[in-house]
């Protein structure tokens, strides 16, 4: 495996921004990081993605909206990639999913047949023409293709505090991808000087913790990160998700669920289903996705059309069940032997067992 100086110097590194973590006294949401994570972690990977591509010593930025100030490093040989441009696409979910069945199986390293602009040609341009501004690649990829993370470099004296907390929130984030969603121990994250084009080794613990508390960051201003970062705080694995038949098969009214009813509720979350990568899905692969709103079909869905068919298949209410009892008293009353009743109590204790 290639390691990450090699893909920045053969510029096949691509960095993805990730929304920041929100901190509060009582918790930190986590959720950007575990959507991404998620999708990672899928057998369809994160799709529609755009991602940058870095060039070792040149003014390349990052996407930075909403505060992105880190995120994670892709290998482009292990990413599909679909589209490479020298600027903000300002690409959509339609424009996206076009670019990716149009280039399914074309080079967009190196070279190809069609003129499309590739990564080699890209990271050409930006060497000779020294832009300074955002490129955009579109990418599908999946956990095999991070090696690692990077938090954006400030040297401004002003912006040290907001430095070090984001050193610390990305610290604390790859423990989470560690622990939650089994990254390597090992995971790395640079330093990205976006001006320099360059990258730089991350600070160790303590001493990134010392810097942090001359700019007045310390577990009594920040008591949730602190205690989050320490080794008495473990993240729970993320269990797998169930796929949909496995979900119906162990739903607590799955004894009430009739081959028929469940073909029935599997036709109609495949007409409502509709995968935000454009795949196929049918009555046979519907059974096969997982259950999970970020992933796969929320289970809120599949609940809805549950109690959507429950509610409109016969079945006993308490009410028939006394109005059957009633019926079956007045057949007794009727001039029948004595044994035949007898026999006809012993056929209600059975049947009631």
């Amino acid at each position: 495996m290639k390691s990450i100086g090699t893909l920045f110097g053969e510029s096949r590194l691509l960095a993805k921004s990730i929304d920041r973590i929100n901190i509060s006294p009582e918790q930190i949401d986590f959720a950007g990081w575990n959507a991404e994570a998620k999708l990672l972690c899928s057998m369809q990977g994160s799709c529609l993605s755009s991602a940058t591509l870095l060039v070792k010593g040149k003014y390349v930025p990052t996407y930075g909206i909403n505060g992105r100030c880190y995120g994670f490093l892709f290998n482009a040989e292990q990413c599909f990639i679909y589209d490479v441009s020298s600027k903000d696409s300002n690409s959509n979910r339609i424009t996206k999913l076009e670019k990716r069945k149009l280039n399914k199986g074309i080079d967009l390293l190196a070279k190809n047949e069609l003129g499309l602009k590739t990564l080699d040609e890209l990271s050409t341009e930006i060497q000779l023409q020294d832009p300074k501004e955002l490129n955009e690649v579109l990418l599908d990829s999946w956990k095999h293709s991070c090696v690692g993370l990077y938090v954006r470099y400030l040297e401004s004296t002003q912006d040290q505090k907001h430095f070090y907390t984001s050193l610390l929130e990305i610290r604390l984030i790859q423990k989470y991808l560690i622990q939650k969603f089994s990254f390597p121990t090992d995971f790395p994250i640079c330093l990205y000087n976006e001006k320099l084009g360059k990258l730089m080794r991350f600070p160790a613990d303590t001493e990134l913790k010392l810097y942090a508390r001359m700019q007045g960051i310390h577990a009594k201003t920040q008591p949730k990160l602190f205690d989050l970062l320490s080794d008495e705080y473990q993240f729970s694995l993320e269990p797998s998700p169930l796929t949909v038949e496995a979900y119906l098969k162990h739903h607590e009214m799955a004894r009430e669920f009739t081959p028929e009813l469940i073909n029935k509720m599997l036709r109609k979350l495949t007409s409502l289903f509709i995968p935000f990568d454009g795949r196929k899905v049918d009555v046979t692969s519907i059974g096969k996705e997982s259950v999970d709103s970020v992933s796969g079909i929320a289970k809120e869905q599949i609940e809805n059309i549950i109690q959507d068919y429950m509610a409109n298949t016969p079945k006993h209410s308490p009410l028939l069940a006394k109005e059957s009892f009633f019926k079956f008293k007045t057949e007794l009353g009727s001039p029948i032997l004595a044994g035949q009743q007898e026999i006809a109590f012993e056929n209600l204790k059975y049947t009631s067992q």
